[in-house]
């Protein structure tokens, strides 16, 4: 599976064209929903401009694509704008690119080219951030046990998610796929020390 990438912050890139003037916006978002909402929240802050094209990825194992020209020709616009997005595998973001038009009509091939220019600039003006593989397991064990386990997971890098304190303690644990903490859980729970189990693999970002 290819790395997929999303941004960790919000950017902002304008460039005039041709007498054009346009403006790029990129968010993180985590939903179809809050893409929807920055492509109305850009659209009415220049409502007075001539297009607000916008494209969105959303997903990580099946991500939802969507684009839109916004009155400009069929194409010239929001397919440039996706075809960014998808040169830099990125994901759980919404791209909107504005245009103030200037008097000067760039035709097909120029608005294809402009749209793409920007696109790519708003990109390069964020802060990628690359999806993991992770491991999750349920962990149950004894009190006296916690530290050990703590001091494993400081090494490995991994992360305890949700704790719950009881009779004994059951925790979930988040941990990059490509380490192997199933021979130290195995090797722990054959001594009686703990139970796990595992519960999924699953990209994160």
């Amino acid at each position: 599976m290819k790395a997929l990438f999303t941004i960790l912050q919000t950017a902002e890139y304008q460039d005039t064209i041709q007498r054009s003037r346009f403006i790029g916006h990129i968010y993180p978002v985590n939903s179809l929903e809050e893409a929807r909402e920055k492509i109305s929240s850009i659209s009415s802050k220049y409502r007075d401009a001539s297009h607000n094209c916008w494209a969105y990825a959303v997903g990580l194992k099946d991500i939802v694509y969507h684009s839109s020209d916004a009155g400009e020709p069929s194409g010239t616009a929001g397919r440039p704008i996706q075809g960014v997005l998808q040169k830099y595998n990125l994901t759980n973001v919404v791209l909107i690119i504005t245009r103030y038009f200037g008097g000067t009509k760039l035709g097909i091939r120029g608005l294809i080219d402009a749209y793409t220019y920007v696109s790519e600039m708003t990109v390069k003006q964020a802060q990628l951030k690359e999806s993991v593989m992770k491991d999750f397991y349920s962990i149950e064990l004894l009190y006296q046990r916690l530290q050990k386990l703590k001091n494993f997971i400081r090494d490995k890098k991994a992360e305890i998610i949700d704790i719950k304190y009881g009779k004994e303690i059951t925790l979930t644990l988040c941990i990059n796929a490509n380490h192997n903490i199933k021979e130290y859980l195995d090797a722990e729970s054959s001594s009686g020390e703990l139970h796990y189990d595992f519960i999924k693999s699953d990209i994160v970002i």
